[in-house]
């Protein structure tokens, strides 16, 4: 899972982080070890509440993959590769997503 380039969060269908590699936590410059419950709108686009163009809301909404491209100004105006890919689940358990994130430029 760390070895993995990419920053890859896993999410639960309350925003909140599960586990995290340490690409992510580099990219949103927190410790890895401090990064389970945390909201994950609040680390990568610095705000308590989804943007309107969260490729998680709409994984969450459709239950399909959900790839975008974005200039996120919070991480360092870099631009970033996103999907979010949700994890297929038992019935009556909670839905959980992978969410990955590749630096573009």
């Amino acid at each position: 899972f760390d070895a993995i380039v990419d920053g890859v969060a896993v999410i639960d269908g309350e925003r909140q982080i599960g586990r995290a590699n340490r690409a992510f936590a580099q990219l949103v410059a927190k410790p890895v070890n401090e990064l389970a419950g945390k909201k994950i709108c609040t680390l990568v686009h610095g705000r308590e509440e989804p943007i309107s163009d969260c490729p998680l809301e709409r994984a969450i909404a459709t239950g399909s993959l959900q790839p975008t491209s974005l200039r996120e100004t919070f991480l360092g105006n870099r631009l970033l590769d996103i999907s979010v890919f949700p994890i297929p689940q038992k019935k009556g358990t909670s839905q959980r997503y992978v969410h990955l994130i590749r630096v573009v430029e």
